[in-house]
Parts: C-alpha cells; sequence; structure tokens
C-alpha cells in the first residue's frame, strides 16, 4: 500500500550506503538492570527524571523532505537524497529486538514517510516482536481525509504509540493548519498518543494558541521551543540567548534524558546516544557506525560512558569541574555557559574543542579502570580464584 504522492521529492533519486549490513550474532542480550535501579532510587527521593523511562531507538531514516524549513538543524529538503538502505534498516530492527534493551522504535528526518513503504515493511517487524514505535511528521500529505486515513491507518494497525506533528511559522509556509487538524482528528481516534511540536523566534509563543481545539485533550501534549542555533539553515542568524530575553536557557543543567538512552541511528549508520539536534555537527558525541560494529558494542559504549553518566546524571557543571581539577590548562577552552542557548547547545560546545574531547576521554578511561579495579578487589575478596577466573573469562567471551 502506498501513500498519496509527497509533492516536489523524486524518491527514485534516494541515495544510501552501498556497503552491506553489518550482520551480527544473533541471540545477543543485555539488561536494563543498572538503569531500572537507579530510576526507583530517583523516584523514591523525587528527584526529577525524564518522562518516558525507557531506552528507545531512532532510526533518523532520511534527509528528504518536501520542505524546507529555515531553521531546519539537518538542512533537509527536496534536494537531499541521502537515504537509509532498507536491508541495512532491518538488520538494526533484528538487532534491536535481540538486544532487549529498547521498549520503543522511533523514525524521525527529514520526512521519514517519504519512504511509506520502507516504514510500512519495518514497522510490520516491530508489530512482530510487539515493539510498539513513534513517528513525526510534517504532514504535508494530509490534503483530504482519505489521503490521511490511508496513511496513518496502517501506521497504527502495526502498533504506532506516538505521533508527533511538526508545526510553526516556518512549517506552515508549505503545511496548511488543516492538514494538521485532519491528522490530529483521526489520532485522537485512536489510542495513539498525539504530540503537537513546534519551535518558534518569539519565546512566548504558544502552539495552544494556534490549536486551542487541542489544548484540553487528555490523550495530547504541546512542545513548544525556541529555535536553536544549529549548524542547519538557523546557523547564520547568530542566535545567542541575548535573543531571547528573560528566558532561562541553561535550566536544567543536564541532559534531557537523566538514565535511559535515545539511540539515534542515521542513514550513514553513525549512532549518537541523544536526539541532540547538534549531532551531526559534532563527531565527538558518536558512539560508533553500525556499519563497522554491532549494535551491542555500540550499546555497551554508550552504557558503560563515564562521560555520559556524569552529565546526565550530575551535570555539565560537574563534569567541567572534574574536567578542570584533572587539567587545569582546559580552564580557556571550557564553554561559556551564558552564551550557550541550552544544555544541547552547550554540551555542542563543550564537545568542540579537540583537546576538551580527548581530555573527556582520558578522564572516562582512568575513572573506568579505577571502577574496575575497585570491582575486581570485592570480587578478590569474596570469591575462591577458579570462580573469579571464570568470571572474567565469560565477561572476555562476551
Amino acid at each position: 500500500m502506498r501513500s498519496a504522492p509527497i509533492p516536489l521529492v523524486d524518491v527514485t533519486r534516494r541515495q544510501g550506503v552501498a556497503r552491506e549490513p553489518l550482520v551480527h550474532s544473533r541471540g545477543v542480550k543485555r539488561s536494563t538492570r543498572r538503569q531500572d535501579i537507579q530510576m526507583d532510587a530517583a523516584r523514591a527521593s523525587q528527584v526529577a527524571v525524564e518522562a518516558d523511562p525507557f531506552n528507545i531507538l531512532v532510526l533518523n531514516y532520511t534527509m528528504t523532505c518536501p520542505l524546507a524549513c529555515d531553521y531546519c538543524c539537518y538542512s533537509c529538503g527536496p534536494r537531499r537524497v541521502e537515504t537509509m538502505n532498507l536491508d541495512f534498516a532491518m538488520n538494526i530492527v533484528e538487532q534491536a529486538i535481540d538486544l532487549g534493551v529498547f521498549s520503543e522504535f522511533g523514525f524521525t528526518g527529514g520526512e521519514p514517510l517519504v519512504y511509506y513503504d520502507d516504514i510500512l515493511a519495518l514497522t510490520a517487524r516491530m508489530r512482530r516482536a510487539q515493539v510498539p514505535f513513534s513517528m513525526i511528521s510534517a504532514c504535508d500529505w494530509a490534503t483530504d481525509s482519505r489521503s490521511a486515513r490511508h496513511v496513518l491507518d496502517p501506521l497504527v494497525a502495526n502498533g504506532m504509540s506516538v505521533f508527533t506533528i511538526s508545526h510553526d511559522p516556518s512549517h506552515e509556509r508549505w503545511v496548511s493548519r488543516d492538514n494538521v487538524r485532519r491528522v490530529a482528528d483521526i489520532v485522537l481516534g485512536t489510542d495513539v498518543h498525539l504530540v503537537l511540536c513546534g519551535s518558534f523566534e518569539d519565546p512566548a509563543a504558544d502552539l495552544r494558541m494556534i490549536f486551542p481545539e487541542y489544548a484540553d485533550r487528555e490523550n495530547v501534549s504541546f512542545v513548544t521551543r525556541v529555535v536553536l542555533p544549529t549548524p542547519g539553515r538557523a546557523h547564520h542568524r547568530g542566535i545567542t540567548p541575548s535573543y531571547y530575553p528573560g528566558v532561562e536557557m541553561n535550566t536544567p543543567d543536564c541532559c534531557y534524558k537523566r538514565i535511559y538512552h535515545d539511540v539515534t541511528v542515521f542513514w550513514d549508520g553513525e549512532v549518537y546516544p541523544c536526539c541532540s539536534v547538534y549531532n551531526r555537527s559534532t563527531p565527538a558525541l558518536s558512539f560508533g557506525n553500525l556499519y563497522n560494529e554491532p549494535l551491542n558494542k555500540v550499546w555497551d559504549k554508550i552504557e558503560s560512558s563515564y562521560f555520559l553518566r556524569t552529565m546526565k546524571w550530575n551535570g555539565l557543571h560537574a563534569l567541567e569541574a572534574e574536567l578542570l581539577q584533572a587539567n587545569p590548562n582546559l580552564k580557556g577552552l571550557l564553554p561559556d555557559e551564558n552564551a550557550s542557548v541550552g544544555p544541547c547547545d552547550r554540551c555542542a560546545m563543550l564537545l568542540k574543542s579537540e583537546q576538551v574531547a580527548q581530555a573527556i576521554v582520558q578522564l572516562s578511561e582512568a575513572r573506568e579502570l579505577a571502577e574496575m579495579r575497585r570491582i575486581l578487589a570485592q570480587l578478590e575478596a569474596t570469591l575462591d580464584e577458579d570462580t573469579l577466573k571464570s568470571i572474567l573469562l565469560a565477561c572476555r567471551e562476551d
């Protein structure tokens, strides 16, 4: 089944990575036990944590988009052709299902529904594994009710749990509010959670003012953000905190997801531990490439990262303090928090310096080595030599 034609985009021009997908060993599993224990402790202490307390695997499927929004962080548009290879995407889904740590999949882009047949094939596999998925779209395809249902009904049948509509003044240059309302009304007739999301140059703007008819609906969330100084089309604007007077930009001081991860895989296989709009312009934030190593290895690096644990839980201030304690010469290289527009911007600034990024690697290695020695000392004190050797051999084989 195909969706209604999407204007201005020729899907035959798609361009993906030509390499063969990595075939992994089946049956590789991991646990979320550490995360779950930390979440229980955080809730018991009434610490503010993420609203979606689980891991998500996000496929940033394509840079193709019928729109060309003036603040797009990846400069997506009709002329962009970079798109994930379907066999590769299916391989990633299989690996994620086997790994057992992801409670949800997600699709973003670009406009992922440009490649509707691919999405249907992938979500059908997710449905068989009983793993739900979320979808984000600008809904340019919803020009009438029939077209909208033609796209939405199969997605709902395949287990879609959240549908996010991107809409704001930039999107409205291409997509009418009637499209948004048409899709919203259909989604609200299902069990799917609806999210209306937009980015505004006016910090006082609120999507509820644009769509007041959904403001009090039970199954609707609104996400209103300011436009960020990303390396995409907003880069030339020179956005700084002074662009938004009276708005506190650097609270909270930590990652938006403090315990679990939104692991994001791009069309070329590159993997990032979050959905930050700065990830593609921050090479130091990459944890590997799934064309070169299996998902379980990348997951292990993300979950064991001292950098991520510190930045997520203790915040950027704590991480910077540790860096300065280890190397006082970094002082002039650390970003001014008053120059960043939010924690994602500040994190990207921090990792932009190769010297700082290398210092983070060195700090992480030192802390992780110290933790391994502590654990080994505990094991040596409680286990006999043969048992300890068998445990170490099992870890090595894994």
